[in-house]
């Protein structure tokens, strides 16, 4: 009983850093790619 709530609780623990690594790197792309938008802006302008 002990051993599975805790194989339990690892689940859920390694399910919800999986979803905010996740979470990260989405935040990390599209900030990515405002940024390349912006380089663009400029280099079209120029």
């Amino acid at each position: 009983m002990i051993v599975e709530l805790g194989v339990g609780v690892l689940a859920v623990g390694a399910a919800g850093c999986a979803l905010w690594m996740l979470r990260q790197r989405k935040a990390m792309l599209r900030r990515h790619v405002l940024r390349q938008r912006k380089v663009r802006k400029y280099i079209e302008e120029d």
